[in-house]
């Protein structure tokens, strides 16, 4: 936008620019092929479940470059989802707090790289994205931002999770302190003790 700098002397800084940019980028290109080539491999030929790598089709697997440890490490995709899926929903109290996603091996937090990386790979191998994975990269992966503005879906699938996940006795414990804590809006309702848990878990 310089008025002092004539059309061809501007034409020939940015031709300038975009080959040093190209060589660079190359060059960085070429830096990762090597270190990714002499890599260690981890040692682990299992998913999370503890189920031979080796039974899945390569479309669901993925391998992950780390470059703190210089180690490639696999993964079943759908590991991955669950992690990615507890990380993201992660509601103490049902109230969102979601938390970065992390390598379950090293317990780093995976890099915007790996994070891009893992989600191009679930698009490639036909798998839909879970919907709180896709706002976050919606978002490029800025967790304070993502945070913010899918409070409300992080909270229907944080109870959604918890009515899966929760034992009969947690569900039970939790619903008796509901109905304590909002007695004032439920006057002469009283469940008595002796009632059979199973018909209040149902009801509720």
């Amino acid at each position: 936008t310089n008025h002092f700098i004539e059309k061809n002397k501007k034409e020939h800084y940015e031709y300038i620019f975009s080959c040093a940019q190209r060589t660079y980028y190359g060059f960085c290109r070429f830096a990762r092929i090597f270190k990714e080539k002499h890599a260690l491999e981890f040692n682990v030929n299992t998913d999370l479940c503890l189920t031979p790598l080796s039974n899945f089709k390569s479309s669901v697997k993925i391998c992950l470059y780390d470059d703190n440890t210089r180690t490639i490490y696999p993964f079943r995709l759908s590991d991955l989802l669950n992690i990615i899926q507890r990380a993201l929903s992660h509601s103490p109290d049902f109230f969102s707090e979601p938390l970065p996603i992390k390598n379950p091996y090293t317990n780093m937090i995976f890099t915007y790289a790996q994070l891009y990386t893992i989600y191009f790979k679930m698009r490639e191998s036909l798998m839909i994205p879970p919907i709180l994975f896709q706002q976050y990269f919606t978002y490029n992966f800025d967790l304070t931002l993502f945070s913010k503005y899918n409070e409300c879906y992080i909270r229907d699938i944080a109870i959604k999770q918890f009515g899966k996940d929760a034992t009969d006795e947690q569900k039970y414990k939790f619903i008796m302190k509901m109905l304590r804590d909002y007695n004032n809006c439920m006057k002469g309702i009283v469940i008595h003790r002796e009632f059979k848990r199973k018909y209040i878990l149902c009801a509720f």
